[in-house]
């Protein structure tokens, strides 16, 4: 996970040379708070808003060098982070009606403007963001939010998920050729993962130790 947070959600980047903090960043996070074990997160609250604010603004934002005011970006993702990522999820118990009201749009709103900003990279070379910014409005509103307990068949969602993560988590970055292999490990990573199949997941060291060392024995060839 420390691996496939580094190298994948940051999307290759050659310019970043010290990724140790971030991928031990990375790897609390994946390990902990993207893989649901939230029922036993008691007092995370001032963990998370810290912990989210660092990993929103450096990693999410892929250290990019040509974002100069991210403060309010950060703040954003601090938000989102917080609230969505962190799955203050069972609160929540009827949030489609409350997307109908103003702060549920806003929270709308926020994450249409942090799937089409943020998770792309403010890339200047992506000129036709409106499919991809549907897209991403899509997988925020029904999958990062939540919406996994009335999802019966998710292979549409899982096709959606690996073009989310094949082109919008690594940026469109043209300098990665052959992303079938990262393709399809987002692909898994989001099927099982970020869908919250976690219920289901018993022993999940070995797969995160898999998906590590594929990713590192093909990281090379995938660079191209």
């Amino acid at each position: 996970m420390s691996l496939f947070s580094a190298y994948i959600m940051t999307g290759y980047r050659d310019d970043i040379k010290h990724t140790l903090p971030s991928s031990m960043l990375c790897l609390f996070f994946s390990a902990y708070i993207m893989t649901g074990y939230r029922d036993d997160i008691k007092h995370t609250l001032s963990l998370f808003y810290a912990m989210m604010s660092l990993f929103s603004a450096y990693i999410m934002t892929g250290y990019r060098d040509d974002i100069k005011h991210t403060l309010p970006s950060s703040m954003l993702c601090l938000f989102f982070s917080a609230y969505i990522m962190t799955g203050y999820r069972d609160d929540i118990k009827h949030l489609f009606p409350l997307l109908c009201y103003d702060t549920g749009m806003s929270l709308f709103s926020l994450c249409l403007f942090f799937s089409a900003y943020i998770m792309t990279g403010y890339r200047d070379d992506i000129k036709h963001t409106l499919p991809s910014s549907m897209l991403c409005l899509f997988f925020s509103a029904y999958i990062m939010t939540g919406y996994r307990d009335d999802i019966k068949h998710t292979l549409p969602s899982s096709m959606l998920c690996l073009f989310f993560s094949a082109y919008i988590m690594t940026g469109y970055r043209d300098d990665i050729k052959h992303t079938l292999p990262s393709s399809m490990l987002c692909l898994f990573f989001s099927a099982y993962i970020m869908t919250g199949y976690r219920d289901d997941i018993k022993h999940t060291l070995p797969l995160f130790y898999a998906m590590s060392l594929f990713l590192c024995l093909h990281y090379d060839r995938i660079q191209g």
